[in-house]
């Protein structure tokens, strides 16, 4: 007789495992795709970022410039005050003088601002950097999970066709009235059970 209660509970238990790999699979799918979509937006940000960084240096060294002719001007006007004798000439480049100094003011606090937009930047791109790299560690762990789970997922399929495929040829045996043999396991109580063969008198 084929014991088909046990041999359902095996099949069903086969496939509620092979549902649960799958589920498991699909988890780690949306995982994955939300670690690669967060990697694109963070290489997207960062390639923002280093085109600020670009346009600020560019800003930087224009301002360096008109600060280095600013420089220049005033040692200009310095050394031409030294040989000039006429007050209202030398008002007159005192004067100019006084707003090379304030124009050389501006571009220095132009160029803090610059600077301080610098740090910002590059520490925003350090920290992309960082989340990044965590990212990438996160989608290596769940790829090498999918890989173990698609490789149990395939032995667990194998088991459930190859049980399925046992079950079908028993079932079969049984529709063409063939005995099907199990063998019963055999266990201590069983032994305990079975009826004492009783010995048979000696023969003198």
């Amino acid at each position: 007789m084929v014991n088909s209660e046990s041999d359902l509970i095996k099949e069903e238990e086969l496939i509620k495992q092979q549902t649960d790999l799958e589920k498991r699979l699909d988890d780690l799918l949306r995982e994955k795709m939300e670690a690669l979509n967060k990697i694109r937006d963070l290489v997207r940000e960062r390639s923002g970022l280093e085109r600020d960084l670009d346009r600020i240096n560019g800003e930087e060294k224009e301002l360096q410039e008109k600060m280095r002719d600013i420089k220049q001007k005033i040692g200009d006007i310095s050394r031409e005050m030294e040989g000039i004798g006429e007050e209202e000439r030398v008002l007159e480049i005192h004067k100019r003088k006084t707003e090379l100094i304030q124009e050389r003011a501006e571009v220095e606090e132009k160029l803090d601002d610059i600077t301080r937009k610098k740090v910002e930047i590059l520490d925003k791109i350090k920290e992309l950097t960082r989340n990044r790299s965590e990212l990438e560690e996160t989608l290596d762990r769940i790829e090498a999970e999918e890989i173990e789970l698609k490789r149990n997922l395939s032995d667990l399929k194998e088991t459930t066709r190859e049980f399925i495929a046992s079950m079908s040829r028993e079932i079969g045996e049984i529709d063409r009235g063939e005995e099907v043999e199990i063998k019963e396991e055999i266990t201590e109580e069983k032994v305990e059970e079975a009826p004492k063969v009783e010995e048979a008198p000696k023969v003198e």
